[in-house]
């Protein structure tokens, strides 16, 4: 980050005349310098960037970045950021629109990143066509990052790889969104926990190897959850064999005794009721964006979508379930009112009248 652009942008956000004198003391006048063994680098001073480790790092990157997301019109494009991760969605009715929308888009991001003396990774930045029906004619459709002195007459600018799967925030994202290759993924993950736990068995109690199945194996599965756990269940049968054979190997049971009262002993949630529980967890988070209207009758509380949905791929998305779940639950009390311990107690209990997992 160049420290004269930061300054400027943090004046433009309202911060004093104070706080950006003790910021500009805190950038300048610092030094680095390299040791490899014994051998030490002569000192250079840093007239960039911010110290790496330090607290202020995160948040002065994220007020520099502040303004790019003025680029998108949550219209047609959305930009994310997490850090210093960042992913642009574009959406369009057919791919000529789309590619010509996301190239549009991509010159504003090249551009905004000139002017700020950025530069893009272009080995490390791909791009996805999602589609759920066959996708062959993009083939010969790119998107390239024009250079600002640019012609377009013999373009040699860069263009950006297209992939199949992308691996963003530890999750393995497809272009067909059916969540295969990161449950691959995760197999491989939870089999090493499998390995670990058949081994410490016979030397651990039950105590510490259900703090290893937390530490583990429910870390991994649960981790985006809400999202992958949508997926089709012939996709997601070999997590929930998994998850049944660890506890049957926490508690030495019989390769064909019923998992369920071991996941009751154990006091451990079900992979079904585990999904449950971190989808309500998401209502109570983001009752606002699921597009609903509450009805309450002397009976009950019904929750009613706004948004239509017609396709089965459309009707497993968290939008649409997340209010089916919600009528399943059927519940007098205010979802936003409940805490982690009743979540949990209504999961298990509506875990059999849900039938659409």
């Amino acid at each position: 980050m160049n420290h004269t652009i930061l300054l400027r942008k943090l004046k433009s956000l309202g911060f004093s005349t104070d706080a950006l004198n003790l910021i500009c003391s805190y950038l300048s006048n610092r030094t680095q310098c390299v040791k490899v063994n014994t051998c030490i680098s002569s000192v250079a001073s840093v007239s960039c960037g911010v110290p790496q480790g330090s607290v202020l790092g995160p948040l002065l990157y994220i007020l520099f970045t502040n303004d790019l997301f003025c680029l998108s019109d949550n219209h047609n494009n959305r930009i994310i950021s997490f850090a210093d991760d960042t992913s642009v969605t574009v959406w369009a009715e057919n791919y000529e629109d789309l590619f010509l929308k996301a190239n549009v888009l991509m010159e504003k991001i090249h551009k905004w990143l000139c002017l700020n003396k950025l530069s893009l990774n272009i080995n490390k930045t791909k791009f996805i066509c999602y589609s759920w029906i066959s996708s062959s004619g993009h083939n010969a459709s790119q998107i390239v990052l024009h250079f600002p002195k640019c012609t377009q007459q013999d373009c040699t600018c860069p263009t950006l790889e297209n992939v199949n799967t992308y691996k963003y925030l530890g999750v393995i994202i497809d272009h067909k969104m059916s969540w295969k290759p990161h449950v691959d993924y995760l197999l491989g993950k939870l089999r090493f926990c499998l390995l670990i736990m058949a081994r410490l068995r016979k030397v651990c109690g039950l105590r510490v190897l259900r703090l290893i199945y937390f530490s583990f194996f429910q870390s991994y599965m649960q981790y985006c959850l809400v999202v992958y756990g949508n997926a089709f269940q012939t996709t997601l049968q070999p997590l929930l064999i998994l998850q049944k054979k660890c506890v049957k190997l926490m508690t030495n049971a019989p390769f064909l005794a019923s998992s369920f009262p071991i996941f009751q002993s154990l006091k451990l949630l079900p992979f079904k009721c585990l999904y449950l529980f971190r989808v309500l967890l998401y209502v109570q988070k983001h009752l606002i964006d699921l597009d609903v209207q509450r009805s309450i009758s002397n009976r009950n509380v019904q929750y009613r979508q706004l948004s239509r949905y017609y396709t089965s791929r459309g009707q497993r998305c968290i939008k649409y379930r997340a209010i089916k779940i919600m009528n399943v639950l059927n519940s007098e009390y205010n979802i936003l009112e409940l805490n982690r311990k009743t979540l949990k107690t209504k999961s298990l209990e509506i875990m059999s009248h849900v039938t659409f997992i």
